[in-house]
């Protein structure tokens, strides 16, 4: 990309960001906290422009399969028996989950695992 548009982009996105708290003659209003707009009017914005090659979208790939992998041994997030000192159930297909669902010892019949905070992999 020739950098006179990165150059534009660039431009454009300061631009636009400060023109919410420009004054109609080019200087910043007076407010409360000072010079330049409230406090909900100020943000940053941070880019980079890059060009997007197929090791890119090769590396983005492995990338988002490690996350959906990570999920799905730590139950979303919780790692299991971390919260509680309950052991984890895991389930195989639809057909299967009646023989592989099981409950922890100390959980009663009308509690699932889940409702008392236990890991459970669907």
């Amino acid at each position: 990309m020739p950098a006179q548009y990165l150059m534009k982009a660039a431009q454009r996105i300061v631009k636009e960001s400060h023109a919410k708290s420009d004054c109609v003659n080019g200087q910043f209003l007076d407010t409360p906290i000072g010079k330049g707009g409230k406090v909900d009017d100020t943000s940053v914005v941070v880019g980079e422009i890059i060009e997007w090659t197929e090791a890119h979208t090769q590396i983005w790939s492995e990338v988002r399969r490690n996350r959906r992998w990570k999920d799905v041994i730590s139950c979303g997030g919780m790692q299991c028996g971390m919260a509680t000192r309950h052991s984890c159930s895991c389930e195989g297909d639809e057909d299967e989950k009646s023989r592989f669902r099981g409950r922890s010892e100390d959980a009663s019949e009308e509690s699932s695992d889940e409702e008392e905070g236990n890991c459970s992999i669907a």
